[in-house]
C-alpha cells in the first residue's frame, strides 16, 4: 500500500479506512508516524445531490484529516469539468477508474454547494456529467455541450455560441421513430400469433423497409 511509494503535496489520493473509503488532496505527510494529511472530499452519497450531480462527482471541502500511510490505496485523479468532459467524449463515457470530477465545494456548516452550477450548451442547462458532453475545442473558453444538441442537425450549431470555434462535425440523429413504431406494430402481431404469410403484416414490413431505405 502507501508505504512503498513516495507522495507529494497536492497528490491527489484514495484511502480504504474501516468506516468509509476517503479521498483527499494530500497537504503534508509525516513520515516519522506514518501519517499523512489531506483536504477530504465528499462522495455525492455524504451530501444532498440533485439530477444535476453525476455518479462521479465529488465534493471539495476545507476539513483537513489525517489518516495512516498504510490505508492508501493508490493515486486519483481529480480533474474539473472541461477535462472531464473531454475524456468522457473520446472515450464514449468510459471513465477510468481513479478519475473523479470536482465542480463544487460543500459548506459543512450551511449544508450548502459553493459555487452556484453554471448553465452550457445551446439549451442553456445545467449539465448532467454523465450525459454526454464534450468541450469547445477551444482550450481557452470554458463552453460545454450536450452531444445530442450538436447533433440536432441545426447549421447554426456548427460554431461555438461563446467563442466562435468550430465545433466537432457529429452526424445528426437519424430519426427513427416511425420506423421503431411500425416494428413494435410487427412484433406484437407476432406476439398475437400473427403468422409470417399473413396479409397485413406483409403489408406493414413492406413499409417498414420502404421507410428504412428513405
Amino acid at each position: 500500500k502507501g508505504n512503498s511509494v513516495n507522495y507529494a503535496r497536492g497528490d491527489d489520493l484514495i484511502m480504504e479506512t474501516p468506516d468509509r473509503k476517503r479521498l483527499g488532496k494530500l497537504f503534508k505527510s509525516e513520515p516519522g508516524s506514518g501519517v499523512v494529511r489531506y483536504y477530504d472530499y465528499l462522495f455525492r452519497d455524504e451530501v444532498p445531490t440533485s439530477e444535476h450531480h453525476g455518479k462521479k462527482e465529488i465534493f471539495k471541502t476545507d476539513t483537513l484529516e489525517k489518516e495512516y500511510m498504510s490505508n492508501i490505496i493508490r493515486k486519483a485523479k481529480i480533474v474539473k469539468m472541461r477535462q472531464y468532459a473531454d475524456m468522457s467524449f473520446k472515450s464514449g463515457g468510459n471513465i477510468p477508474e481513479e478519475v473523479y470530477l470536482v465542480r463544487q465545494k460543500y459548506d459543512r456548516t450551511k449544508n450548502s454547494f459553493i459555487p452556484q452550477l453554471e448553465t452550457n450548451c445551446f439549451c442553456k442547462t445545467i449539465l448532467n456529467p454523465d450525459d454526454g458532453i464534450f468541450p469547445c475545442p477551444n482550450g481557452t473558453c470554458s463552453e460545454i455541450f450536450h452531444v445530442k444538441c450538436a447533433k440536432s442537425g441545426n447549421r447554426s450549431r456548427l460554431s461555438c455560441p461563446a467563442c466562435g470555434s468550430q465545433l466537432p462535425q457529429l452526424q445528426p440523429e437519424k430519426n427513427t421513430g416511425k420506423k421503431r413504431a411500425l416494428q413494435d406494430q410487427t412484433n406484437k402481431g407476432a406476439n398475437n400469433g400473427t403468422t409470417k404469410g399473413d396479409p397485413k403484416r406483409l403489408k406493414l414490413e413492406k413499409t417498414i423497409n420502404s421507410t428504412a431505405a428513405k
